[in-house]
Parts: C-alpha cells; structure tokens; sequence
C-alpha cells in the first residue's frame, strides 16, 4: 500500500509539474505575442517616418533642381539676348555679380563652354571667345545666322 501511496505522490507532484509547466508555456505565448505586436507597430512607425524623410528629401531635391534649372534658363535668357544683340556669345569666363553665386565649373559644364570655343573657330560667328571682336558678325546678320545645334 505505502508504494501505492507513493507512486501517487510522485503522479501528483508530476501532474502539478505538467500544470506548472503548461501555464509557463501560455504566458510566454502571451508575451511572444504581446512583443510581435510591439514590433509590428515599431515597424509601422519607422516606415511611416522613413517614407515622411523619403519624401522630404525628394522635395528639397525637386527645389534644388528647379532652383538650379532656373539659375540656368536666366543664364540661356540672357546669352540669348547678348546673341541676338550682337550675333555671337562671349566665353564664360568672367562671372559677373549676377552670376558669382553658382558654381562657374557647373555652369561651364552645362553650357558646354569647352565645346562651344572649339566649335567657335570652325562653327561660325555664334560661339565666338571673348577675345575675338564683336565687329566678327554684326547685328542685323545675326538673326538670320542663327543655327541651333543638336
């Protein structure tokens, strides 16, 4: 009888065990699933703030370029009225105080200014350096010498 007893006791103490045990196991369930959640939500946050920085650097990036394809259609304008004026463009390099705020290398690559000196000797009066005279091409021939290039 007392080993009957005893295998009892041992079957209740393994009993409670399991019980101990099952309970353990659902309450790390619930926190498993309680801290999933956190991080769902984490990650819901970063990506809103990721895609709020995203969108704020591609904005100020968009203003920049406008900013710039402005600096650079004044630029074009007022070669334009210099051309039309007097029948070729000076090269870049003086930068007067309109312009001394950008860049000269930026503007210079831009406007292809190497290019267009190169172009000058063998192109026509339109692209002519600023060492070359004005008297080159005169203004009444200027518009009809007007050859855009591709």
């Amino acid at each position: 009888m007392e080993s009957r007893l005893v295998y009892l006791e041992t079957l209740c103490c393994q009993c409670e065990q399991q019980t101990f045990k099952q309970h353990h196991i659902n309450e790390l369930d619930v926190y498993k699933k309680k801290k999933r959640r956190e991080v769902e939500v984490l990650e819901v946050e970063l990506n809103s703030e990721h895609a709020q920085k995203v969108a704020e650097l591609e904005q100020a990036m968009q203003q920049k370029l406008r900013e710039q394809q402005k600096v650079y259609e004044e630029a074009f304008n007022q070669d334009m009225k210099q051309y039309l004026s007097t029948g070729y463009l000076q090269h870049r390099a003086y930068v007067g105080p309109r312009r001394s705020a950008r860049p000269q290398e930026s503007l210079d690559l831009f406007l292809n200014v190497d290019r267009a000196a190169k172009l000058s000797s063998s192109s026509g009066p339109w692209l002519l350096p600023s060492s070359s005279s004005p008297s080159a091409s005169s203004p009444a021939s200027s518009s009809s010498s007007f050859a855009p290039s591709a």
